[in-house]
């Protein structure tokens, strides 16, 4: 009687909880995946349009860390005159007041698009997308077991 059980038991633990955290990483990759690809667009269409070579120097990189699973994104590489694109981003992003630099060469001032945040914010979504996610993926375990 007992080897029946534990023979119930394991198969329980092998069909459906041993696939839990397969089930897990699957959700969250999944919707990790999604997202990025959201915000990227996102950030694309939200970047100013007279901007330069800004929404070309985008990148998209995915770690290749084991721990932990997402992309970076970076403005890579320098206007013609050798400024950087991370720089130009920031600047439109966060703006600037009219001055004069080191090297007295005056500059207006920039007013914020604040399209990093706007872009950023909607984020916030990823968390509850996972888990709604994973739930699905527990509910077809379920239907096996």
């Amino acid at each position: 009687m007992n080897d029946e059980i534990t023979k119930v038991f394991d198969n329980f633990y092998k069909d459906v909880l041993g696939q839990v955290g397969e089930k897990t990483k699957e959700a969250i990759q999944e919707e990790v995946d999604k997202f990025s690809n959201n915000f990227e667009t996102d950030l694309i269409n939200s970047i100013p349009k007279k901007s330069g070579g800004l929404i070309k120097s985008l990148t998209k990189i995915k770690q290749p860390r084991t721990d932990w699973y997402g992309y970076n994104f970076e403005f890579k590489g320098e206007d013609k005159n050798k400024v950087p694109y991370e720089k130009i981003a920031t600047v439109l992003n966060y703006g600037r007041q009219a001055g004069t630099s080191k090297t007295g060469r005056k500059y207006a001032t920039i007013t914020p698009k604040r399209f990093i945040e706007k872009t950023v914010k909607k984020l916030k979504n990823l968390d509850p997308a996972i888990n709604e996610n994973f739930e699905s993926k527990m509910q077809e375990l379920n239907k096996k077991a």
